[in-house]
């Protein structure tokens, strides 16, 4: 198996190539400088490691309950047969504490692997998220604003020409104060970026 060392390495493993990585590398003493880890935690990878993991535990976990249901069906079976089947079923029952020990031991070494691919995969998901989206927030921002400015500019031009609202335009004009979004380290609503001098009209041109 080929040591993974840079980030670049597990992108072409295939999907046995990859576990055996993953498998052989689970102890932190077979990673002690952390070199594996630091690739299969690389955001170009960091979400196959993470369903990796989650598999290897579910898998694990299964393999646990079928081995308990079969030592429990072969213990019906010894009881059966007397004497001896008791002999049988106590070096069976002997033979399965060992393996369950190591079973158990190894998925903890995986839920501890898991923990922190997690957060890592969410990190990474927050900022591919925040790389593919900065632009498209502006522009919706933008947009907002400049839809509120024009309800606004309607509300303050109906009551300057004294015309009766209709329903539809209250319910309109309250947008303005039901609507909030972030600004700097506060939630504020439409209407309080306007009368703040935050969102304004733009300046027309003279001449």
């Amino acid at each position: 198996m080929m040591a993974v060392l840079d980030p670049e390495a597990p992108l072409g493993l295939d999907d046995g190539e990859f576990r055996e990585v993953v498998s052989r590398h689970l102890s932190r003493r077979s990673d002690p400088d952390g070199t594996v880890w630091e690739a299969l935690h690389d955001p170009a990878v960091i979400e196959r490691t993470y369903t990796m993991l989650v598999e290897m535990v579910r898998e694990t976990d299964n393999l646990l309950t079928t081995r308990a249901a079969e030592l429990e069906a072969f213990r019906q079976e010894c009881y059966q047969r007397g004497q001896d089947g008791r002999r049988e079923w106590f070096d069976a029952e002997a033979e399965h504490k060992v393996w369950r020990g190591r079973a158990l031991a190894w998925k903890r070494a995986l839920e501890a692997r898991l923990m922190v691919a997690k957060q890592r995969n969410r990190e990474a998901r927050i900022e591919r998220n925040a790389q593919q989206f900065p632009r498209d927030n502006q522009s919706a921002r933008a947009a907002l604003s400049r839809l509120a400015l024009a309800v606004h500019r309607h509300q303050a031009t109906s009551k300057a020409e004294g015309v009766d609202p209709e329903p539809h335009d209250e319910a309109l004009w309250a947008a303005l104060d039901q609507i909030t979004v972030p600004h700097g380290e506060l939630v504020v609503t439409l209407r309080s970026l306007i009368d703040s001098g935050a969102w304004k009209e733009p300046e027309r041109a003279v001449g």
